[in-house]
């Protein structure tokens, strides 16, 4: 259920929704981001793993702020060193609601046995609100981003370096 609930609001977007149907291993399926002004795919994608059932819902965050998800250990290393951003994506079978959360290193938190990883109600994917942070998360870091600007700068900086100083 939350696999066609997923697949429903990523196609609403207008984004590819890939599902894994091989053998996975924490990773059921892959979204990738078309562009909002001229509908055309953007070859930058998103991992997705997905959960559903009221289970995942019993631990809540203090405050009643959404809740707790505590992930298998041998999954937490998977994620945290994929090429691509994962989010986990919980389905409420009994709301009919689907919330995300984003795996990073900063929001996961060790328990000293195994991981926590908070689940905010206010990350709610909902059929016709358009998540801006997706797109986002697939941008490199700052630094990455300098470095990839570098080495396209390279060929024009090494050409530049080859001609002869103008005399004037």
């Amino acid at each position: 259920m939350g696999v066609n609930y997923a697949s429903t609001i990523f196609t609403n977007y207008g984004w590819l929704f890939r599902e894994q149907f091989t053998q996975d291993f924490g990773i059921d399926a892959h979204v990738e981001i078309f562009d909002e002004v001229d509908p055309y795919p953007t070859g930058k994608l998103l991992a997705l793993q997905i959960k559903s059932g009221k289970s995942f819902f019993e631990e809540p965050l203090p405050d009643n702020g959404g809740f707790v998800f505590r992930p298998e250990p041998k999954h937490v290393h998977y994620w945290l060193g994929h090429t691509m951003p994962v989010l986990v994506l919980f389905f409420n079978p009994e709301t009919e609601q689907m919330y995300w959360q984003q795996v990073t290193k900063e929001k996961l938190s060790s328990t000293g046995k195994g991981w926590k990883l908070p689940v905010p109600k206010s990350q709610l994917l909902e059929k016709d609100v358009f998540p801006r942070e997706f797109a986002e998360m697939v941008q490199p870091e700052p630094y990455i981003q300098r470095l990839n600007r570098l080495r396209l700068d390279l060929p024009w900086m090494q050409l530049l370096g080859m001609r002869p100083a103008n005399p004037s």
